[in-house]
């Protein structure tokens, strides 16, 4: 059975540390984020003390970390909460 989010009542989230530009027109098509009922981006983590590495290596030399920092919005995931609830 095939499915058409369009006619669905849907939000959309993404988790990432940065927000140059809207991160969810990366990973989701515009009409969906158009069409949703709400939409955000969480903030997120690195814990590049956690990582093994490669991944330490990739982290800095990506994005330039090479602590561990958390930037996550947790307004915006109650808030997203919210509005999915009153569906």
């Amino acid at each position: 059975m095939k499915v058409n989010l369009l006619e669905k009542k849907t939000g959309y989230f993404i988790c990432c540390g940065e927000e140059k530009e809207n991160p969810l027109n990366k990973v989701y098509p515009d009409k969906l984020i158009e069409n949703a009922v709400v939409s955000d981006c969480f903030g997120g983590a690195f814990l590049v003390s956690k990582m093994n590495k490669i991944d330490r290596f990739m982290v800095k030399k990506v994005g330039n970390k090479t602590v561990d920092s958390t930037d996550v919005f947790t307004d915006r995931i109650q808030r997203f909460a919210e509005k999915m609830n009153q569906l």
